[in-house]
C-alpha cells in the first residue's frame, strides 16, 4: 500500500498563474488564525499523491484525507480564519448548486478580470515548510 506523504496536512491547492488566486492566498495568510495551512500550486509535482483530477478552474482543499473543490473548499478553508472572516463558512448552508455556479462564473473569467502572472507565484520564503514546491 502506497504511503501518502501528505497525511494529516491541510493543504490549499491553487492556480499559481492566476492573479486572483495568488492574491487570495496572501489574504488567507493575513487572516488565518492557526497558521496550520500548507500551500501548493496546481503546477506542483509534490502533490501528485493527492487525487485532484483534471479540473484546473478551481481551488482545492485537502484535509483529513479528503479533497474539496470550488465553493466547498472555500467554506472549509474559512474555518481557519480569524473572526469575523471565519463566518464565511456559514454560506455553506446555501445550495451547493448556487455557490458552485457563482464560483464557476468567477473562475471561468478570472484571467480576463484579474490577470495572469508571468511566472508561478511563489509565496514568501518565510512560510518555510508550509509551502509545498
Amino acid at each position: 500500500m502506497k504511503e501518502q506523504k501528505h497525511k494529516g496536512d491541510s493543504i490549499v491547492i491553487y492556480d499559481g498563474e492566476c492573479m486572483l488566486c495568488s492574491n487570495a492566498i496572501r489574504w488567507i495568510l493575513k487572516f488565518e488564525k492557526d497558521q496550520t495551512l500548507k500551500f501548493a500550486t496546481l503546477e506542483s509535482d509534490s502533490i501528485s499523491d493527492i487525487p485532484i483530477g483534471e479540473d484546473r478552474e478551481t481551488i482545492f482543499f485537502y484535509s483529513e484525507g479528503r479533497v474539496h473543490n470550488r465553493s466547498t473548499a472555500i467554506f472549509k478553508i474559512a474555518k481557519h480564519f480569524r473572526s469575523p472572516w471565519s463566518w464565511i463558512r456559514f454560506f455553506g448552508v446555501l445550495p451547493k448548486t448556487l455557490t458552485d455556479t457563482c464560483y464557476r462564473l468567477i473562475a471561468k473569467n478570472r484571467y480576463r478580470l484579474f490577470g495572469k502572472v508571468d511566472d508561478v507565484c511563489v509565496l514568501p520564503q518565510t512560510l518555510g515548510d508550509r509551502y509545498i514546491d
